[in-house]
C-alpha cells in the first residue's frame, strides 16, 4: 500500500508479529510499526455467487484474483479461486463492520461460529494458524513460500537439509473417520505418528480433520491408529496446488 505494508495475521498473534518485526529492523533504516488491531477487521466469505457483494459496479469477481487486492469504497477486497469454493476476503474499518454484516445477511449470507468455521475450513482445505504453528513449512504444504536465497533466518539450516535431500517426510492432509478423536498426537499401527491439528466432530455424520502424517502413508489412502480407529485420507494440502485428490 504505497510505501507501507499491511500485515494480516492470526487474531491473537499481533503482538508477537510486531515484536519479531521490530527485532529485524536494521540500525540504519527508519521503520515505523503501527498497531491496527483495533481499527481494522477482516471478514471471510465462502461461496460461488459473490458478485452482489461488490459495491463498485466497475468490478466483478472475474476481475479479482488471489494476491491482488482492490479498493471497493472504504474496503479492500480479494478473492481466492484456488479452492472448490471461492474465498472472498474483505478488510474494512471496524466502524463499518455492523453495516457490512447487515448487508451480507440481507443477501442470505449466514455468520458462523468457530466450530462451524473449522468444519468448513477442513472441507474446503483452508490452511489455518493451527496447521502452521511451530511447523516446518515443508511439512504443511507451504514449501514454495520458503526462499532459500533471501539471507539468514531461523530454521534455515533445517530447510536447506530438506531441500538438498529432496525428501519430504511429512504431509498435511484432510481426513475423515466414523469415530471422533481430538487434536493431538496419535501412534499409527504401521509405525510413526499422526498430528491432528484441527478436529471437527460431526457426530453420526462422521468427523473431519487436518492432520500431519508420514509421507509413506499417502499411497495407502487411509491410516489405522493403534487404538483401532481408521482415518480416511481425503486430500493432500499444498499452498499452491490445493485440492489434489487421490
Amino acid at each position: 500500500m504505497l510505501d507501507k505494508i499491511l500485515i494480516i495475521n492470526s487474531y491473537n498473534k499481533g503482538d508477537d508479529v510486531r515484536r519479531i518485526l521490530s527485532k529485524g529492523i536494521p540500525w540504519d533504516e527508519e521503520v515505523e510499526i503501527l498497531n491496527g488491531d483495533n481499527s481494522i477487521r477482516k471478514i471471510t466469505i465462502l461461496g460461488n455467487e459473490l458478485n452482489e457483494i461488490l459495491s463498485n459496479p466497475d468490478f466483478s469477481i472475474e476481475d479479482l484474483d488471489y494476491f491482488n487486492w482492490i479498493e471497493d469504497g472504504d474496503n479492500i477486497i480479494s478473492v481466492d479461486k484456488r479452492y472448490e469454493l471461492m474465498i472472498f476476503e474483505i478488510l474494512l474499518p471496524k466502524v463499518n463492520l455492523n453495516d457490512v454484516k447487515e448487508k451480507l445477511q440481507k443477501i442470505s449470507f449466514v455468520e458462523i461460529d468457530d466450530k462451524e468455521w473449522d468444519k468448513n475450513r477442513i472441507d474446503v482445505g483452508i490452511i489455518g494458524y493451527e496447521e502452521i504453528k511451530n511447523r516446518i513449512p515443508f511439512n504443511v504444504g507451504m514449501e514454495e513460500l520458503v526462499k532459500m536465497d533471501k539471507g539468514c533466518y531461523p530454521g534455515q539450516e533445517i530447510h536447506a537439509r530438506l531441500e538438498s535431500r529432496g525428501k519430504q517426510k511429512k504431509a498435511l492432509v484432510t481426513l475423515q473417520s466414523e469415530e471422533y478423536i481430538s487434536q493431538g498426537e496419535f501412534k499409527i499401527k504401521g509405525g510413526g505418528k499422526i498430528i491432528i491439528t484441527t478436529a471437527s466432530n460431526g457426530g453420526e455424520k462422521g468427523s473431519t480433520y487436518f492432520g500431519i502424517i508420514p509421507i509413506k502413508y499417502i499411497k495407502d489412502s487411509k491410516i489405522i491408529l493403534i487404538n483401532g480407529i481408521e482415518l480416511k485420507i481425503n486430500k493432500i494440502i499444498n499452498f499452491r496446488l490445493l485440492n489434489v485428490h487421490h
